[in-house]
């Protein structure tokens, strides 16, 4: 996660738009990490917490919301 942090940090001055997902908003850190860059820079955020998406993409938030007891 600290990278996902970093490289969102080194990007700012070129992008300002961020899509956040649901397998990013379901980590520990996740919500810091969202809260951090709306802080830190000009930023637009994108919540796509769809869970209608590829089998992979389902497959990986489902099983973090298993895993942090949902």
């Amino acid at each position: 996660m600290h990278m996902m942090a970093d490289l969102g940090r080194s990007i700012f001055p070129l992008v300002n738009w961020f899509k956040v997902g649901p397998q990013l908003i379901l980590q520990p850190s996740g919500m810091t990490i969202v809260e951090n860059m709306m802080r830190e820079g000009n930023v637009n955020l994108f919540l796509d917490l769809k869970l209608y998406d590829t089998r992979d993409t389902v497959y990986a938030t489902a099983r973090r919301a298993f895993d942090l007891g949902a």
